[in-house]
């Protein structure tokens, strides 16, 4: 019986054999991570391992899975909500059975009853600092156990937990969580103490280019134990979908585990955990989550919903991750509501530079400046926020504010996102600059987009002088005129390029999509791709839509 399970053996070897349901790993996230969970402790599951995580959670719902050995299984249930910017709430309903047993009636008969059934109740509270790097949280649980539907006990226990996130090291996290203070479990008599436990852990999202990659890894120590060591990794190659690894060591349990997420859309979450152990057969667990967008569940903010559907607003809010000083970067006009960040870019960038970016992409450079000034001063110095820093002054020097809604300033914030970029693109940025320059409306516009563009072009002198127009040339007659002549030389590589570029400036004109068109389709039949005949078909056809007598497109059409 005591081998039912690897949690199950390990609370029996110490005397905690009722109460096992407290040292059962909870969420498939987790387990994947080797439980090393304290420091990360962002998820709704968090209530398992800090409650003070649950500060990072805003509405969520989670069901978790787990098939154990020998006929065990358990489930939870749990549900978390912010009630003001600072304050948190959950509750936890977790379910655990350890499988059944015979035990004789007579000399001759037997009957089978359940070895185990165990139930957890908790309720959550956590609380966050008003610079939010300090999380506070509490958990109050009931616990109520039956052996072999005869002996039933029951237990009230308190956790503490606690989460720093460190202001002088950007993306360092440290845990603390205190559990399972409280009275014993009574079956009759007999009276077995809870298993107190303690947990330390540190989490670091990395810098940079490798922001995708998260280490974590935890110590914890049961009353009388050995402490066991936790590490985990997990990598989010974009935002649909993570891997992660893990591996855990306790004098009793030693497994490496694996699993993955899948963010099927902006309400559910389904994340995959499955661990391999020397001693026994693998153990998988699902857990399904439920964000705030889930308005089935949680329903719709109707006042948002009114305010966005009378303006057009599609923004949202700020992050959670920013702190109150990001906050005040922000004008006061965009200091509530902010734009989506393009998702590249929000892949790419730690969470202090959220902020930084929506003042580039709005065009308040100034303040990008004053920001970045501030970030650079009190954050530890990170190589790719100095050449940022260093890329955001030469442009606030030129160019301190480019927010007015006007065609060129739009060309050139686009341009000069291009141009400060995680992963800058000089080609395009050059491209938007000297667009904007030939279709300002003013004197003083015209001078904002030469001084923007002389400034890129002595930045990147190579790429400029490649990208040259010749006189007599508006950037897009010659791009047009490129994609013609790479038409008639065999060259349809570098004539579908001119022309996308010519249809991200301009995405009707109708003669960028007839080469292009031209090109793709010559392309295809050379390489005997049906693939790239289709879409030179589609580009025609576009064409055709926007210049519906253009007889040379109908030409095509029939010929091809």
């Amino acid at each position: 019986m005591l081998l039912l399970s690897a949690s199950y053996s390990y609370a029996s070897k110490f005397g905690f054999a009722g109460s096992s349901i407290l040292l059962q790993p909870i969420g498939a996230r987790q387990i994947s991570l080797g439980e090393s969970f304290t420091a990360v402790a962002d998820d709704l599951n968090t209530i398992y391992y800090n409650p003070s995580g649950l500060t990072q959670v805003n509405k969520e719902l989670s069901i978790t899975y787990i098939r154990g050995l020998s006929g065990t299984y358990y489930t939870s249930l749990s549900l978390g909500k912010n009630i003001d910017p600072q304050k948190s709430i959950g509750v936890t309903v977790f379910m655990f059975n350890a499988g059944s047993i015979e035990i004789p009636i007579d000399a001759s008969n037997f009957k089978t009853v359940s070895l185990e059934d165990d139930y957890l109740f908790t309720l959550s509270y956590a609380k966050i600092s008003e610079d939010k790097n300090l999380s506070l949280g509490f958990n109050m649980k009931y616990l109520s156990s039956t052996l072999i539907e005869k002996y039933t006990a029951t237990a009230l226990m308190s956790d503490f937990g606690l989460l720093y996130k460190t202001p002088f090291i950007a993306g360092l996290n440290f845990g603390l969580a205190v559990q399972n203070i409280g009275t014993g479990m009574a079956y009759g008599k007999e009276v077995e103490p809870l298993p107190m436990t303690y947990r330390t852990g540190l989490a670091y999202k990395l810098p940079g280019i490798l922001s995708k990659i998260r280490l974590s890894a935890d110590i914890v120590a049961l009353t009388g134990c050995t402490p066991g060591t936790s590490v985990g990794l997990e990598y989010i190659p974009v935002k649909s979908i993570s891997f992660r690894a893990g591996y855990r060591k306790t004098d009793s349990i030693d497994y490496f585990s694996i699993g993955f997420g899948l963010y099927t859309s902006r309400s559910a979450i389904i994340d995959y955990g499955q661990k391999f152990s020397n001693e026994f057969d693998t153990l998988d667990q699902f857990t399904l989550s439920f964000g705030p967008e889930s308005t089935w569940l949680f329903g719709s903010d109707k006042k948002a919903q009114i305010e966005e559907k009378e303006t057009g607003n599609t923004e949202i809010p700020l992050a959670k991750e920013q702190n109150n000083s990001q906050q005040g970067l922000l004008p006061k006009t965009t200091q509530q509501q902010i734009p989506v960040l393009e998702k590249e870019i929000r892949d790419e960038i730690e969470d202090e530079l959220v902020a930084i970016y929506i003042l580039i992409k709005n065009g308040y450079y100034m303040d990008a400046k004053r920001g970045m000034d501030a970030l650079v001063t009190n954050e530890r110095k990170i190589k790719s926020w100095e050449k940022l820093s260093n890329k955001i002054n030469l442009t606030a020097a030129v160019l301190p504010d480019a927010s007015e809604d006007k065609v060129s300033f739009d060309f050139l914030r686009k341009g000069l996102l291009a141009f400060m970029k995680p992963i800058e693109d000089p080609k395009n940025a050059l491209l938007k600059t000297f667009y904007a320059l030939e279709i300002s409306e003013t004197p003083a516009q015209k001078e904002n987009a030469r001084q923007v563009y002389d400034m890129l072009r002595n930045y990147y002198p190579d790429i400029a002088k490649s990208e040259q127009i010749p006189d007599g040339f508006t950037l897009i007659n010659y791009k047009l005129y490129k994609a013609l002549d790479s038409i008639y030389k065999g060259e349809y590589d570098t004539a579908i390029t001119q022309a996308k570029e010519v249809l991200g400036l301009e995405p009707n004109n109708v003669l960028a999509l007839k080469r292009l068109g031209s090109a793709l389709y010559a392309l295809g039949k050379a390489e005997k791709n049906k693939k790239a005949v289709e879409e030179g078909r589609k580009s025609w056809k576009k064409a055709l839509e926007l210049a519906p007598n253009d007889g040379e497109i109908k030409e095509f059409l029939k010929q091809k």
